[in-house]
This record gives C-alpha cells, structure tokens and sequence, in this order.
C-alpha cells in the first residue's frame, strides 16, 4: 500500500476554478498546499478532507478593498485520519496583525510574516507516514539570505525530532543554485526528477510575461519533494496550468526495515 501526494502553491484566491477540478480528479491521499486563506480552507475540506492550517500572514483578499483582509498560510489535508498532528512555527513576525501589502523591504515583510510548518501523521495499510509542508522564506532572485539561514536551522531542528519524514512544499530554495539546497540534501532525498528544470508556470506567474525574467524562471526549481531514506517515490509527475506555481503528483512508499 502506498500514499498518494499532490503539493501545490495555489497562490490565494486567484485560480480556485483550475485548482479545484484538478484536486477531484487526481483525488489524492495527502494535500500540501501553501497560500492558501484561512476562511477558504473549507474548499478543499468539501472534498472529503479534514485539514491543518498554519498562519503566515494577512493578505487582501480584495486588492481594491483594504478592509477584506485574511489570514493567508499553509495547510495539510488528509483523507485518511491524522494519528498525529502539529503545527510549529520556526519564525514569529514582530507585527502579525499588518498587511503584506503594506511592506516596503525585505526587512518590512520580515516583519508581517511568520513561518509555520504543519505535520501530520497517517497511516495507510498499516504503515505511518509523516508529512510536514511550508512556504519557506523567500528571498530576492533566489539569494541566499541570513533571514533563510537562520530559519533553516530552527526548521531542521524542529523536523530532526521526526525518524521519517516527507517534506513537500514551496520551500523557495532553488535547486543547485543556493547553498542551503546542499544542507537539505544532506539529510534528505529529493525526489523532483532532475529533468524537470522548473516549478514555476511561465503562463500564470506574475513576472512570466517579461521576456528578461523568463530565462532565469524557466530554471527556478523551488517546489520540492523530500524524503528520508524510510520512502521511496515508485511515481512522480509534474502538473502546470494550474497556479503561477506548478503541482507534483506523487505516489510514495515505506519502505519496510
């Protein structure tokens, strides 16, 4: 028996109509989904999920309409019963209660954002797998930051306390091209195929229409699926079209030891 697994930054509100058909039709066991509002969590509940969400920042759900203001975060959803569930946040901001929109620097959205990472353990056929997803600290162009140092410290300390672990999410590392990478793959396996160059959908990200970014985002490997040598992913696939991030569909296995 295996686990079915689809992670998925849907970027808030704003692609619900493609979103949601795909998440019924693939139907899968574990769903990691970052940006995603608080209040509209229940969307994907009505699938026949139950679900864990942690805060990461206030967002408009109304670009026009300053008072429509939403708790944004992650969130894990699960058809099969959680045998255990967590929300821990590696990073509390000094000042939750202001919108991103407000932000003017780096130092600003540090400020307004906290970072969770949500953990939920189920069980298929008999054996427990353990799944966390995050949106991970950004950063500019994909630079290496201190604010990303530190916090990868406080997040791997945190997930050292789980013997096996699936780590899936919009972790804004890219892959090869960022040190931090490098620190993450000494401890887990990255089970992107390395001929999948990209997680980002040219079509629907903001800066894919300008034909300066477009090369650096047509190799902007940011949305990853890690494992610890407990798993082996038996089939991986990389679905776009949905969101200005991409979707990976995965089927995972524990390995018996």
């Amino acid at each position: 028996m295996s686990l079915s697994l689809v992670t998925l930054n849907i970027e808030r509100n704003k692609h619900w109509e493609r979103v949601l058909p795909f998440l019924a039709r693939v139907s899968p066991d574990v769903i990691c989904i970052q940006e995603i509002f608080a209040d509209e969590v229940e969307k994907i509940e009505r699938l026949g999920y139950t679900s864990l969400f942690g805060h990461v920042a206030l967002w408009e759900k109304d670009a026009q309409d300053r008072s429509s203001l939403a708790s944004e975060g992650v969130a894990l959803f699960s058809k099969l019963p959680m045998e255990h569930a967590e929300v821990y946040h590696y990073f509390r901001s000094e000042h939750p209660e202001r919108a991103q929109s407000g932000a003017k620097s780096a130092e600003d959205r540090r400020a307004m954002t906290d970072h969770p990472v949500v953990v939920g353990a189920v069980r298929a056929a008999g054996e427990l797998y353990t799944v966390a997803t995050t949106h991970f600290t950004s950063s500019s162009r994909g630079s290496c930051t201190p604010y990303q140092e530190r916090d990868l410290v406080n997040l791997l300390t945190y997930l050292n306390r789980y013997q096996s672990l699936i780590l899936a999410g919009d972790l804004n590392i890219p892959r090869s091209s960022h040190k931090l990478y490098d620190r993450l793959c000494a401890l887990y396996t990255d089970q992107v195929p390395r001929d999948i160059r990209s997680s980002i959908d040219l079509d629907y990200h903001k800066a894919g229409k300008d034909p300066k970014e477009r090369p650096a985002l047509s190799r902007l490997m940011v949305d990853h699926i890690f494992t610890s040598p407990h798993y082996r992913v038996t089939e991986i696939s990389q679905k776009c079209g949905l969101s200005d991030h991409c979707a990976f569909v995965a089927t995972i296995e524990k390995i018996k030891r």
